[in-house]
């Protein structure tokens, strides 16, 4: 002891005076005590493995040690000894056996003691200082970093499975980990469980770690900054591969951030999974990852226009290799660096390099980048605002110099309009049987074909169909050159959450996931449209949210989209109005679309305008009571019947008519979900929650609307409304092809208006020529060319009977069947109507109708004569006269003279 001044023994605990604190004025962590307890003494009574440190003077000599036994002065850090005495003492109070307390006092007079020499208490108080300090650092050396925790849990696995030859999933592997290791390492920022902790490992490993060019990165990370390494915590590894599974995309991001140090432009600190994440909600700030994603799009972007607008393929070639990654950017921009190799560029490529060197791989341009990225994600809606726009402007006009110094000629732009040819095929479509029949040299057939027209004209009059874009820049242009938005008084923006696309799983039952970028695209391009950064003074946001809570999403989603300062702020005065509209509960029954439980008969609708709410106080169109109440219905939903107006469709046609953004990524299965209605081979919904035609008549009614947008088209029941209402309308639609359909559904759907009498567009002339001509005017579907007849109504039956269809080729299928006649007609039950056989008649040079009449011998047909002709045309010449005199109102009697002229 006098030459070393040291002595190490074994000792008793106690010769200490363990409540003797070299600081005690410094409180007690008692989570610390309790931590020490759970690593050291959980398992029951074990040497103590650390040893005391006790400071004696140099004036103590062995019988004054003796003496001093109980009140030594412990230099040592203290909560090794108080965790134990604590222990144990619970233990005491625990019940403890016998023979464990006679352990645990082994434990306390086997302990290991340092006697120190040490003077007076300020060498105590710094002693005991240095002591603690070395177990810090043996702690912080000891310590995995979350990274070799990441390493030790997959070794782990690995061991495992080899060992036991099976796989072990990720919660058998995280009770594994827990049972044979101590607590798992802290994170302030995600605090987990054992599953989820490991599970995060797991994923981690197999994305990042796994991966050579992703570890590379990571590790040189930890290399140079060792515990103090932004991936320190688990959530910043995990919100990193979660974001994106492209392993380019990952590396880009992790080269991103470490650049960002290397450069001292951000520090450790400055990379947590909140500012990694961002804050969307409520319309937050993006954070750093969708930055990152950000400029890697617009560097692709940049590359991608100005080969387009006339940059050779080499040169942009050349451009990536130059800026292949942010080593190389660094090594080829830093302080220093030769740049004499920008003069053997082009000055388009030299704009090109600055631009992307600038915006992408440095970070001055940064806050307008974030600014932007609260409209969109897209590099051809961020490129759209200043100052990149100028840029972009730019780099165009310097390849446009290019191109025109080498070239003499222009490029040509290509039309994309459709021919005429193409539009006018619906005609054919509305007269299917008839067209090759008919004599178009007849007045007649001209007539009816120029109604077939119209019918085409009219949809073209009131309804614009537009395909969706993928961003807000070339979706506005499209509203922007709508004359209909841009003119109209008042419009009416309806988003339906229910059919904004489909779910790829359950479709039947489940409603697709809210997007809301989706909706903040489409609603933005509407802004435009009319003109401005915010709806005008009138116009309305109306949004169904599913009976679900998307009104905060749909709040935040409503703001500026400009170039201007004022981008990603709130519309200004905007308010928010709920309302509700009830459906019958026996539609809804009639769809067999339920699960378990209540019948959800109701569904929020969110109006949002930018100032009051103004609405006539007018009543209602179809519902009770008025234009200022907050509930519509009770709203009867469409079977799923063809015969009803459903639109059924094929799976094909309805792959192609959604296209791959109109398919929704969702969730797992649903538990007791229904079998999808049976509807026949080829009879799919084109959406299970559509919404009737009422609805729609209702809201443009019930706000006095002059235009209708519907940002999520679907089955033309909107289109249809506003036909009646003789309103201009906007649909948008997923596909080329959607548009090409709807169109056609819409025709058809004028077509049927023109010979229904209760429809605002009935055409009794319509009706006249029809039958006229040998047409049936009740028909509501067309039927395929030369398909034969159905079977004839009863004879009780007012209503004629739909035409059947079946056998019989193009020109060869027999006629129409047997038709019912009217109550109380002397037929009894077959009308006198026959049946057409025999060849078309297109085949004929004269193209003249052949009608027939039934033969029950030998069902040969009877030729009229030019006499009988002429007599029935006169009788119907007649006929259409009085009936635009509006002396005839029932088509029965209609139906009495062509039998007279028949006879």
């Amino acid at each position: 002891m006098k030459s070393a001044k040291t002595y190490v023994s074994q000792g008793n605990l106690f010769w200490m005076n363990v409540r003797q604190l070299c600081s005690p004025t410094v409180p007690i962590n008692s989570a610390s005590l309790k931590k020490i307890q759970k690593s050291f003494f959980e398992k029951g009574p074990e040497k103590l493995t650390l040893e005391i440190v006790v400071g004696v003077t140099s004036m103590v000599t062995s019988e004054r040690f003796e003496s001093l036994k109980g009140a030594l002065q412990r230099i040592s850090p203290e909560e090794i000894d108080h965790a134990l005495i604590m222990h144990v003492a619970k233990r005491i109070g625990d019940g403890a056996s016998q023979e464990e307390l006679l352990a645990w006092r082994t434990v306390f007079l086997s302990v290991s003691l340092r006697c120190e020499m040490i003077e007076t208490k300020e060498d105590a108080f710094f002693r005991s200082l240095t002591y603690r300090q070395r177990y810090m650092s043996t702690y912080e050396s000891a310590a995995r970093s979350t990274l070799q925790t990441i390493f030790e849990i997959a070794a782990v696995k690995a061991s495992y499975e080899e060992t036991h030859t099976a796989q072990l999933s990720r919660s058998d592997l995280a009770d594994l980990w827990v049972r044979k290791s101590c607590d798992l390492p802290d994170d302030e920022d995600c605090p987990k469980t054992a599953f989820e902790f490991v599970d995060s490992a797991m994923k981690v490993f197999e994305r990042i770690l796994s991966v050579d060019k992703l570890f590379d990165v990571v590790f040189r990370l930890e290399q140079k900054y060792g515990k103090q390494s932004c991936f320190q915590h688990m959530a910043v590894l995990e919100g990193i591969c979660i974001k994106t599974k492209k392993s380019e995309d990952l590396l880009w991001i992790l080269e991103s951030m470490e650049d960002l140090l290397i450069r001292g432009e951000s520090n450790n600190k400055c990379f947590s999974s909140r500012t990694l994440k961002g804050g969307r909600t409520g319309g937050g700030t993006r954070g750093l990852l969708d930055e990152f994603l950000a400029k890697k799009s617009i560097f692709e972007y940049v590359l991608e226009e100005s080969q387009k607008w006339g940059l050779k393929p080499a040169h942009a070639n050349g451009i990536k290799k130059v800026m292949i990654s942010h080593s190389e950017v660094r090594k080829r921009f830093e302080d220093g660096a030769d740049l004499t190799w920008l003069g053997q560029l082009t000055e388009a490529e030299r704009l090109i390099i600055n631009m992307l060197k600038n915006v992408v791989f440095r970070s001055g341009h940064d806050s307008q980048l974030r600014n932007t990225l609260k409209g969109s994600t897209l590099p051809a809606d961020i490129v759209c605002h200043d100052p990149f726009k100028t840029m972009m402007e730019t780099i165009h006009e310097e390849i446009e110099k290019v191109k025109a110094a080498e070239e003499k000629e222009a490029n040509e732009d290509e039309s994309d309009e459709d021919s005429p040819a193409q539009k006018n095929v619906i005609v054919h479509d509305l007269l299917p049987r008839m067209s090759l029949e008919l004599d178009h040299e007849d007045e007649k057939a001209q007539q009816l074909m120029a109604f077939a027209k119209q019918a085409e004209e009219i949809v073209d009059q009131f309804v614009k169909l537009v395909v969706e874009q993928d961003s807000v820049q070339a979706m506005g242009q499209i509203m922007e050159n709508c004359v209909s938005l841009t003119g109209a008084k008042r419009a009416i923006f309806v988003y339906d959450s229910k059919v904004a696309g489909e779910a790829t799983a359950q479709s039947h039952i489940r409603r697709p996931q809210f997007r809301r970028d989706h909706f903040q695209k489409i609603c933005s391009s509407f802004v435009r449209g009319r003109g401005g950064p915010q709806p005008r003074e009138g116009d309305m946001v109306i949004f169904f949210d599913g009976g679900r809570q998307l009104a905060p999403m749909v709040l935040s989603a409503c703001v500026k989209i400009t170039n201007a300062e004022d981008h990603g702020q709130h519309w200004e005065k905007k308010q928010r109005q709920e309302m509700i509209i009830h459906y019958c509960e026996q539609s809804i029954r009639a769809r067999r679309c339920l699960v378990r439980g209540l019948i959800p008969t109701h569904e929020g609708i969110h109006i949002v305008t930018s100032g009051p709410v103004l609405v006539q106080d007018i009543p209602r169109k179809i519902f009770s009571g008025t234009s200022l109440s907050t509930a519509i219905g009770p709203v009867k939903l469409l079977p799923f019947d063809e015969e009803q107006g459903f639109w059924l469709i094929s799976k094909e046609e309805k792959d192609k008519i959604y296209g791959p953004a109109g398919k929704v990524l969702s969730g797992g299965a649903l538990p007791d979900c229904p079998d999808r209605p049976d509807l026949g081979e080829d009879h799919i919904p084109v959406n299970y929650h559509v919404m009737p035609q009422a609805v729609f008549a209702e809201l443009l009614h019930s706000f006095q609307a002059s235009v209708m947008v519907n940002a999520t088209e679907i089955d033309g029941k909107g289109a249809e409304a506003a036909i009646l209402a003789k309103k201009s309308y906007i649909g948008v639609t997923f596909t080329e092809y959607h548009a090409q359909q709807l169109r056609k559904l819409l025709v058809r759907f004028v077509w049927e208006q023109f010979k229904d009498q209760s429809s605002p567009l009935y055409n009794v002339e319509v009706q006249t020529l029809l039958k006229a001509l040998g047409g049936n005017p009740n028909a509501s579907t067309p039927l395929p060319l030369g398909s034969s007849g159905g079977s004839g109504g009863s004879g009780n039956t007012v209503q004629p009977s739909a035409s059947g269809r079946g056998k019989g080729g193009r020109g060869k299928g027999k006629g129409g069947g047997k038709g019912g006649g009217k109550a109380g007609s002397k037929a009894g039950g077959k009308a006198a109507g026959g049946k057409a056989g025999g060849k078309a008649a297109g085949k004929s040079k004269s193209k003249k109708r052949a009608a027939g009449e039934d033969d029950a011998s030998d069902g040969s047909k009877k030729q009229k004569t030019s006499e009988e002709s002429s007599k029935k045309e006169e009788i119907m010449n007649k006929l259409k006269m009085l009936t635009r005199q509006g002396m005839i109102e029932d088509d029965d009697d209609d139906d009495d003279m062509a039998d007279e002229a028949e006879e």
